[in-house]
């Protein structure tokens, strides 16, 4: 008994210890990483301008624990710390994955010597094995300006009259506007870059006005959204500069062509100084953020015509360029579609050149071509693909030659037109069934070319063999009777509806006159709350509500104002509007039963009724007597 005791103990556990390795072992192939085939990188990064006497920092990362790290040589620079290495890691656990990352840096921080144009070699460092280099930097020092920074750009400009006075002026920020060329051919390829330079912290623009572009064709080139300055010299002094736009021109006509100015209002922080203060306050300056407005100069662009003498087959493209073709099928049977595909390659302007015209044999029917274009637009023009395909169909058995055909273009680089060759393709078609049972004639019949279905209108129609109305020569639709009614009943019908809606509105603008109208409907809903009250035997409130029912049908529908409402003015008025005695003397009546009700209370339900009743007679009564008067 012991012994089987002992067997189902043991078993259970083995049972736990199986079900624990098998979680443990799912775990791990749902949380173990693979690294195998990682990829790292090591890059190196640095400021492209400095300004002599300006230390920077050059920065050497890499996205995996490298080892045997090794500088560069910094010829032209002072070493004045470094290396100095930092090391940071993550991990993150998302959907059962486990991910890893592990970053090691190492930064210098370095002087300029001189001026000039420098060029740190390329680091090298182990990671996993495998030997990485970085990127070479080129960094180009600039003469220090500290000098004419200080004398030049220190000119202050009053901003109010407590005091404060802020510095800089207009050679502290501005836009400039630059053209890669001043004088071009027509169609050639010209960049407009405007480009922020600043002495001062720009926070943003308010508003951005950019010239219009007027006879060219622009793309613009798209840019990183986050900006990053550079330094730069211009007029001697070193701003920090970013491009805000480029834009690719194309000229479409000759002569002189004006960009006009374009317009940035700027937001810039600016140093100020308290005049008026402590003695404490000529140690520190605080800043203020002043709008301006900035103004890039216009420019005017010298547009040349293309040279005399265009070759045959000339595209309207202007550039560089290279052309190629293919053919689906040489040989196919009758009403088969054949796809002749051009390929069109290069620089310039791509987008504007035109279709080749290719000259198909007559037999063939031809659809129209499917063009795609695709370019990518940078500084240095656009480059890119077109492609053309046409789609067509030989309808008769036979052998056929799509003859070649010059593609011509005008080349900038040696000022000259270049013709290429599309080469021919002889096509073999096979006659189809149909042509082939009735002797080559009959396709002719089967098949009509898309010209020919152009004049179908044109030649012998068929004979109607239904019944045909005929009428006089003579009879004309024009100024007959149904011709002249066709716009006579329209505008009388207009003229109706005009004069319609003029009376409607004219009575609904009149106050008294829309709640005589309307006094038997207000009462009648009115009546609904009373009967309401009299079923849930709520006495007071239903000859309050009854009440009011009476007293407002009386003054809305005999236009008296509830100020002037009395006994005495509603039998004057029904008498005047010929409502007979007895009606008068019954609303009378029931008037004074709902002011003696309230006061002098009956229980009787059956009175409250007949109550209700006589007031609905007798409202109708009033309004059939009133209606016949």
């Amino acid at each position: 008994m012991e012994t089987q005791e002992h067997k189902i103990q043991t078993m259970k556990m083995n049972n736990r210890i199986r079900g624990s390795l098998l979680l443990t072992f799912f775990f791990l192939l749902t949380t173990i990483k693979v690294c195998k085939g990682d990829s790292y990188t090591f890059t190196a990064t640095a400021p492209n301008a400095v300004e002599l006497g300006q230390q920077f920092s050059v920065v050497f990362s890499a996205s995996g624990d490298a080892k045997d790290f090794r500088a560069p040589s910094f010829e032209g620079f002072d070493v004045l710390m470094g290396p100095s290495k930092s090391v940071s890691s993550s991990t993150s656990f998302i959907n059962g994955k486990v991910t890893s990352e592990y970053n090691v840096s190492y930064t210098y921080v370095l002087l300029p010597q001189k001026e000039g144009t420098f060029t740190i070699g390329s680091a090298e460092a182990m990671i996993k094995k495998a030997k990485y280099t970085t990127n070479p930097l080129t960094i180009k020092v600039l003469k220090n300006d500290a000098t004419s920074a200080q004398n030049g750009s220190q000119s202050a400009s009053p901003s109010s009259n407590n005091g404060v006075q802020v510095k800089g002026n207009s050679k502290d920020v501005f836009v400039n506007l630059s053209l890669s060329k001043k004088t071009l051919y027509e169609q050639e390829c010209l960049l407009a870059t405007f480009k922020l330079y600043t002495r001062l912290e720009v926070s943003g623009f308010e508003k951005i006005q950019f010239p219009e572009f007027e006879g060219f064709v622009a793309q613009e080139i798209e840019l990183p959204q986050e900006k990053h300055y550079s330094m730069e010299s211009y007029n001697g002094l070193n701003y920090h500069t970013v491009v805000i736009k480029q834009t690719l021109l194309f000229p479409q006509r000759t002569g002189d062509l004006k960009i006009p100015s374009g317009h940035f209002d700027a937001v810039v922080r600016m140093k100020t100084r308290q005049t008026s203060m402590s003695i404490f306050d000529n140690f520190f300056d605080s800043y203020t953020d002043v709008k301006r407005t900035l103004t890039t100069p216009p420019l005017s662009v010298k547009v040349l015509p293309l040279p005399q003498g265009k070759p045959e087959g000339y595209s309207n493209g202007v550039g560089d360029f290279t052309i190629s073709s293919s053919i689906s099928s040489n040989n196919v049977n009758a009403n088969e579609a054949i796809t002749l595909k051009l390929d069109i390659k290069g620089k310039g302007n791509i987008k504007l050149i035109k279709t080749p015209e290719i000259k198909f044999p007559s037999d063939f029917e031809l659809y129209d071509p499917k063009v795609d274009v695709k370019v990518t637009a940078n500084a240095g023009g656009i480059t890119g693909s077109k492609s053309v395909e046409y789609l067509i169909v030989p309808r008769f058995g036979g052998d056929y030659e799509i003859p070649s055909t010059p593609f011509a273009y005008f080349d900038v680089n040696t000022k000259s037109y270049k013709v290429l060759t599309i080469p021919s393709y002889k096509i073999h078609v096979n006659k189809g069934k149909d042509e082939e049972s009735r002797g080559g004639e009959g396709q002719a019949i089967q098949y009509t070319s898309k010209e020919n279905i152009k004049h179908l209108g044109k030649d012998i129609r068929f004979i109607k063999t239904k019944e045909v109305k005929l009428r006089s020569k003579n009879s004309f639709y024009y100024a007959s009777t149904g011709h002249l009614l066709c716009y006579l009943l329209p505008t009388l019908l207009f003229i109706g509806i005009m004069f319609y809606y003029r009376e409607r509105i004219k009575q609904n603008s009149n106050i008294k006159l829309m709640k005589m109208r309307k006094a038997d409907k207000v009462a009648t809903k009115r009546l609904k709350i009373v009967k309401k009250c009299l079923d849930e035997h709520k006495r007071d409130r239903y000859y309050e509500e009854l009440s009011k029912a009476l007293w407002g049908y009386l003054g809305d529908k005999l236009g008296i104002q509830l100020a002037q409402l009395t006994k005495d003015n509603i039998q004057e008025q029904l008498f005047r509007k010929h409502v007979p005695e007895a009606v008068v003397e019954k609303i009378i009546h029931i008037l004074d039963a709902c002011e003696f009700a309230r006061y002098a209370p009956d229980k009787s339900s059956n009175v409250m009724s007949e109550l209700y009743a006589e007031a609905s007679i007798v409202i109708k009564d009033i309004e059939s007597n009133i209606v016949k008067k």
